[in-house]
């Protein structure tokens, strides 16, 4: 199996709501790579949650992506990595890199 390389941390500052905008409807064609950004966007949130508790506050454009994120994308991303979908997948990557 191909070593997968990091995903990069998001560049953008942890209080920027852009590095929580949802991602580009295009990322649906390519599943897999829909699955890492998204995984990048769940980094994004957790540096703006570690952002938002040592500085005390935040602001209610942050809160409210943050909580739609925590609410509505994240369990929805979860399932999809716990259904049969995403395993097959994983198996069709790797059939293809073979």
């Amino acid at each position: 199996m191909a070593r997968r390389d990091k995903v990069p941390e998001p560049q953008r500052r942890p209080s920027d709501v852009g590095s929580l905008e949802p991602l580009p409807d295009v990322l649906i064609d390519d599943p897999l790579q829909y699955l890492m950004a998204e995984h990048v966007r769940q980094r994004a949130v957790c540096a703006v949650l570690r952002s938002c508790a040592s500085q005390r506050s935040v602001a209610r454009a942050v809160a409210g992506r943050v909580a739609t994120i925590l609410a509505v994308d994240v369990p929805l991303h979860h399932d999809d990595e716990e259904s049969d979908r995403f395993v097959l997948q994983v198996d069709l990557a790797q059939h293809k890199s073979c």
